[in-house]
C-alpha cells in the first residue's frame, strides 16, 4: 500500500463489556444488531481513522478473537449505518489482558473485596475490557512488544500502598491494568510505533488510594518506554523502551489530565513534552526536548476530537476521542 500524505489515528472507547464471557461475540453476532453497535460503527465510519484503538471490547483474556471483532469488522463496519460509506480494517490485533486474571496469592486483607478486585486488572472475566487496534495499514505481529507481565514492584519509586496489599501481592501484581503494547505498523516502505494503553482509572478505591497511585504510575511506565529505560523489561525478557531513532504514536484512555480530573496531573506533563518527532518521508524523527503550546494542545485532545496526522507534521503524544476531527 502507497504512504498517504495524511494518517489519522484515533482512539475510542466503546464500552463493550458483557456480564460474562462471549457475551459481546453474542452480540455482534446477532441477527439484529444492537442501536448501540449500529452507533458504534457508524461513529467510526464517519471519522474514518486509519488506525484507532478500540478500548473496552471484551475479548479472551489470553489475546486473539473469539470472532467478536471479526464480526463487528465484516458484519458492521463493512455495511454502511447511516449514509456513510463502509470502512474495511483487514489489519488487527487483540493483545492478552491482565483484567479478570485473578493472582494466585491472597490480594489484601481488606473485607469484601469482590472477585473483580482480586485480578491483576479489574475485570470479573479474564478478557474484559481489554482493548484492541483495528488497521488499514498492516500490523508487523512478529515484531510487536508487550508489558503485560512487568510487576508493579519493578517500577523504580513505585507508589503501591504499604498497609493495603500482603507482601506476597506486592511481588506478584502486574503494573498494567490491561496492557501496554508497541504495535509496529507499515505505512508504504516505512514503519510507525503505535504505543497504546488504558491504564485504570484513578478512582473506585478507599484512603489507601490504589488506583489512583496505579494510574500515576502506569503513565510512569509508559514514559519509561519512550524515554527508553534500562530499567523496563518486556514480556520476552528485553531492556528498554523505544529507541530515539523510531517514530511512534501514543493513543490510549490514560484516565488522566494534566490539569483536571481526579488523578494525579505530574505524570501525565513529560508524555506531552518528553520528545517532539518530525516526520517525514521516509519516516526520519529529530528528536529535541522542547515544549511548544501548539503540540501540547495536539496531545491534549483526548477529550477533544480524532487527529489527522501529516507525515510532515510535528508530533507528541496523540490521545484521542472520537468525537469531531481535527486537522494539523
Amino acid at each position: 500500500m502507497t504512504a498517504p500524505s495524511t494518517l489519522r489515528f484515533a482512539q475510542f472507547n466503546l464500552s463493550l463489556a458483557g456480564r460474562k464471557a462471549g457475551d459481546i461475540k453474542s452480540q455482534m453476532q446477532a441477527p439484529t444488531p444492537s442501536r448501540q453497535i449500529k452507533n458504534l460503527a457508524a461513529t467510526l465510519q464517519r471519522v474514518r481513522p486509519d488506525v484507532v484503538v478500540l478500548c473496552e471490547f471484551d475479548h479472551p483474556g489470553d489475546g486473539g478473537d473469539d470472532g467478536a471483532l471479526a464480526a463487528f469488522c465484516e458484519r458492521h463496519l463493512a455495511k454502511s449505518q447511516d449514509g456513510d460509506p463502509p470502512i474495511d480494517y483487514p489489519y488487527r490485533y487483540l493483545p492478552a489482558t491482565n483484567t479478570g486474571l485473578k493472582l494466585t496469592v491472597p490480594v489484601s486483607a481488606h473485607p469484601h473485596l469482590t472477585d473483580a478486585q482480586q485480578c491483576h486488572g479489574f475485570g470479573d472475566y479474564h478478557g474484559q475490557f481489554g482493548f484492541v487496534i483495528i488497521s488499514r495499514y498492516p500490523i508487523e505481529d512478529t515484531a510487536i512488544c508487550t508489558w503485560q507481565h512487568f510487576a508493579w514492584h519493578q517500577l523504580p519509586h513505585h507508589q503501591i500502598p504499604s498497609d493495603y496489599y500482603t507482601e506476597a501481592a506486592k511481588k506478584k501484581l502486574r503494573l498494567a491494568s490491561k496492557n501496554l503494547v508497541s504495535v509496529p505498523i507499515s505505512i508504504g516502505d516505512q514503519q510507525i510505533r503505535l504505543v497504546a494503553c488504558h491504564p485504570t482509572p484513578p478512582v473506585f478505591d478507599g484512603p489507601e488510594k490504589r488506583n489512583w497511585r496505579r494510574n500515576s504510575d502506569e503513565i510512569h511506565q509508559l514514559i519509561g518506554l519512550l524515554d527508553n529505560a534500562d530499567w523496563l523489561v518486556d514480556d520476552k525478557g528485553v531492556h528498554g523502551g523505544l529507541s530515539s531513532e523510531i517514530p511512534f504514536v501514543v493513543i490510549g484512555d490514560l484516565n488522566a489530565d494534566p490539569s483536571y480530573g481526579d488523578g494525579i496531573n505530574k505524570p501525565l506533563v513529560p508524555c506531552l513534552t518528553i520528545r517532539v518527532c518530525t516526520l517525514m518521508s521516509p519516516l526520519v524523527r529529530r528528536c529535541q526536548k522542547v515544549r511548544r503550546p501548539s503540540l501540547t494542545r495536539f496531545a491534549l485532545s483526548m477529550a477533544k476530537g480524532g487527529q489527522s496526522l501529516p507525515i510532515t507534521a510535528g508530533c507528541a503524544s496523540i490521545m484521542s476521542c472520537l468525537r469531531e476531527s481535527w486537522r494539523c
